[in-house]
């Protein structure tokens, strides 16, 4: 048996009730149905213990299925709630349906129909733990890119941001919801957007990971590498992690011949020109006791 699904059952004709109630439980042994006969009942059940669905009458006396479909959603906005009632018409249906219900079915002859209101109850409480799933997983995922150090960022094709973290918004000054569903031209010039849409582009058809290296030669010589980003592809979108990296790779004098570099301006960088690096080849000045360190890296991205 998997996990329980607990059903309140409200009916102002308590055999009718209990009847329902035990051929529910026939139906899957994942059921555990209780009833009660009045809408009132019905709330003092809910706050008491826990209910995965609801199913009601609509004629009651005192307050009826949709008074009480009403009362339920203001204290609890997503409890499935299917209304089984022998009023059948399209009013009720359409208004059951506008003040919230999961579902709505009309009392029929014969046992059949409990068969048909066990799969309805059992299909809007399994909709409803897998919307609960992927929220705690949606959360989750919140928290990690929130608590990384540096950008990550997810784009579409059009340079829309889908999901931004805290370190990206920080970098522009923004807020993570000033930043998600903003698009690139609102942080880039006209040409770096071009660029940056080409990449994706190639990044979203390969499906290839991209990785980059940006740096700059300071005045003395030496290499400052100060950005490292990488790109993958998943669902038409990319994401691209962007880690600054200050490290010196040289302390002394770049060997022009060895540096096979790009100018350019990485994306989400600062104005200032760098260098896209392909394969880095460094030295320390020859008549020091420096040693040579290779940078191979793949593909320009950014």
């Amino acid at each position: 048996m998997g996990e329980p699904i607990r059903v309140l059952h409200v009916d102002d004709e308590a055999d009718f009730a209990e009847t329902a109630a035990r051929f529910l439980e026939r139906e899957d042994d994942a059921f555990e149905v209780v009833t009660e006969t009045s809408a009132a009942a019905g709330l003092d059940r809910i706050e008491a213990t826990e209910v995965d669905c609801v199913v009601s009458d609509y004629q009651m006396p005192g307050t009826d299925g949709i008074e009480f479909l009403a009362r339920v959603r203001d204290r609890y906005p997503d409890l499935p709630f299917v209304l089984f009632t022998g009023q059948g018409s399209e009013a009720v249906a359409g208004e059951a349906i506008s003040a919230g219900a999961t579902d709505y079915l009309q009392k029929e002859t014969g046992t059949e129909q409990y068969g048909i209101l066990a799969n309805r109850v059992r299909n809007a409480v399994e909709s409803r733990r897998t919307e609960r799933a992927v929220e705690r997983t949606r959360a989750r995922l919140r928290a990690i890119v929130d608590l990384l150090p540096h950008p990550l960022y997810v784009v579409d094709r059009e340079g829309t941001y889908l999901l931004a973290n805290e370190a990206l918004a920080s970098l522009h000054d923004r807020t993570v919801e000033e930043v998600e569903g903003t698009t690139i031209r609102e942080v880039l010039s006209e040409e770096e957007v071009e660029q940056f849409l080409s990449d994706v582009a190639e990044v979203v058809e390969t499906g290839a990971v991209a990785e980059s290296i940006a740096a700059r030669i300071e005045e003395s010589g030496a290499l400052d590498v100060d950005d490292v980003r990488s790109a993958v592809s998943f669902d038409d979108v990319a994401t691209v992690a962007k880690r600054p990296d200050e490290h010196r790779f040289c302390a002394g004098a770049i060997r022009p011949s060895r540096l096979s570099v790009d100018w350019k301006r990485p994306f989400l960088s600062p104005a200032s020109a760098t260098i896209a690096l392909r394969d880095v080849r460094t030295a320390a000045d020859p008549g020091s006791a420096g040693v040579a360190v290779t940078l191979p890296v793949g593909r320009r991205w950014g």
